[in-house]
């Protein structure tokens, strides 16, 4: 369990770090048949900002070209020529070409050949393109890495970029899973172009590009796999994995499941909030005005907000009672009763309010008082609250698991089954996939899921701990943007959740082991900058 407020170590760069990745930058070609979308004319404010920094000279040279794939789709008969940047077959060059080129064709005397388009197969598809002679083309591309008029630029993944008149257009060969996204998001025919709006190219690329940063942070760090899922603000979930699972298959996002420890804890502060909202609970009043808590000292000058934000000075059993480490030496069942003699048994840490001190205590006794007004395991109330309503299909509080009866689809750690998580229901027992909780933090800080008051109290600071609300960790990047979520440490599993409101992405990623903090550093670093380099405004 995680017990510190920021051990998830530098979530936040301020750049992209130039990894040496296989990526492969498409822009779409304007004009094309079959209905072509918007993707190279004037850009939205985003798209705007994106071929700005794309300009930035300084940018330029931080990152040798990525070679071009060699499978990109090319005219019927055509294949993709990494020297010359473009689609041949031997006799010709098919476009479309740069703006620096075809101007330069004009004054070499080319005439209207010089931008008169054609219609061509492309993988099945008609596309409207140039077509040179080869030794014409080669001849007025240019010496340097790039074909004239373009740039290798280290924003653009070390892609050849040219910016006519603030519209930034990559040039580039481009493998089929880049394409089939272009497909998914509505590029059309354009997708089979070499030569995309960079706007579309970030937004189909960022799979692509999250997998291999993912990767390249991943490789030789010996942890056996990770699951990270975006939710964006323009193209719903967006996961990249490494590693494997126990069946030896590929992590996938979508079903592999993990534990998610602490990060529980803002899953129990939302139902508490939307009880709070309902009139159910008041999170201002005592917790003795909805139940008695036997033997727990203090609990009449106990509210339920200090619960939520850690002032209440519950004891911290999960660490500090011996009694409880002493039983995980063999597999067992934990039942309230025995979570409040440990409790009890280490004692309080201080008086209600009057100081700030992390405690799975209490919120053990929040899962408590939730059954108390609900009337139903807390198990139920989170299908009930929360993951029925949000469609959180493969998200659950694990109180059933053991070693003789596993979670078929979770990536087991080393200790996945050391004990039982009955002992961590509402602080720590959440079972779930990296999509599920992406969206379950989007919908929170986010969506309507909770009122704007809700949300605001959640996220605001506690009087004892400015860094903490009401089950939420307050984030701040290195630039100094404020961030909210959770991490979580428990049984050999990792995990950070958080939303980013001035990117308005939801962020979870999870790992079957503990790291050591360089690679969880690289790991986070590798996840934020491919997000910041996408969305910061």
């Amino acid at each position: 369990m995680n017990h510190t407020l920021t051990p998830v170590r530098s979530l936040v760069r301020t750049t992209l770090a130039p990894f040496a990745l296989s990526l492969v930058l498409v822009l779409v070609l304007t004009g094309c048949g079959g209905g072509t979308p918007e993707l190279a004319t004037q850009p939205a404010p985003k798209a705007q900002a994106q071929a700005q920094a794309l300009q930035a000279p300084q940018a330029q040279a931080l990152v040798a070209v990525v070679p071009n794939s060699t499978s990109a789709p090319c005219p019927a008969g055509a294949s993709f020529d990494t020297a010359l940047g473009f689609c041949a077959d031997g006799s010709n060059a098919y476009g479309p070409f740069t703006q620096a080129m075809t101007d330069a064709c004009r004054t070499n005397g080319g005439g209207p050949a010089c931008t008169t388009v054609n219609p061509y197969l492309v993988a099945g598809k008609t596309l409207s393109l140039q077509r040179w002679s080869y030794a014409f083309a080669k001849g007025l591309r240019g010496t340097a890495t790039c074909p004239r008029g373009a740039l290798a630029n280290a924003r653009a993944d070390g892609r050849c970029v040219e910016t006519i008149a603030g519209v930034a257009n990559v040039y580039s060969g481009f493998p089929t899973n880049i394409v089939d996204r272009c497909v998914t998001l509505g590029g059309g025919n354009a997708c089979y172009s070499t030569r995309w709006g960079a706007n579309f190219y970030f937004r189909a690329s960022l799979q692509h590009r999250l997998q291999n940063n993912l990767t390249a942070a991943w490789n030789g760090s010996g942890v056996p796999s990770v699951s990270v899922t975006l939710s964006t603000p323009d193209q719903g979930s967006v996961s990249a994995t490494t590693g494997i699972n126990a069946a030896g298959n590929r992590v996938d996002a979508n079903v592999g499941q993990y534990r998610w420890a602490s990060v529980t804890k803002n899953f129990t502060a939302a139902i508490l909030m939307r009880l709070h909202e309902t009139g159910r609970i008041n999170i201002d009043h005592g917790i003795n005005q909805y139940m008695q808590v036997p033997g727990l000292a203090n609990q009449g000058s106990i509210s339920i907000r200090e619960l939520l934000n850690h002032s209440a000075g519950v004891g911290n059993y999960l660490d500090s009672s011996n009694s409880f480490l002493n039983s995980t030496n063999s597999w067992r069942l934990y039942s309230n009763s025995d979570i409040l003699r440990y409790i009890n048994e280490v004692g309080p840490s201080f008086f209600p309010g009057s100081a700030y001190k992390y405690s799975n205590g209490g919120f053990a006794v929040l899962g408590m008082l939730i059954e108390k007004v609900e009337g139903m395991p807390i198990e139920s109330v989170f299908a009930q609250w929360l993951t029925t309503p949000m469609g959180l299909n493969n998200t659950f509080l694990d109180v059933a698991s053991s070693p003789t009866n596993k979670i078929p689809n979770l990536v087991e750690s080393a200790r996945a089954y050391a004990y039982s998580t009955t002992s961590v229901k509402a602080d720590g027992a959440l079972v779930s996939t990296s999509v599920d909780v992406a969206k379950y933090m989007r919908a929170v800080f986010s969506g309507n899921f909770l009122s704007a008051t809700s949300k605001a109290a959640m996220r605001a600071p506690s009087l004892r701990n400015s860094r903490y609300g009401l089950g939420t960790i307050r984030f701040t990047s290195d630039a100094g943007d404020l961030y909210y979520g959770h991490t979580g440490t428990l049984l050999n599993y990792k995990s950070v959740a958080y939303y980013v409101p001035n990117m308005d992405v939801a962020v979870a990623l999870s790992m079957n082991t503990y790291p050591s903090n360089a690679v969880l550093d690289r790991i986070e670093a590798a996840v934020y900058d491919t997000m910041q380099a996408q969305y910061k405004p």
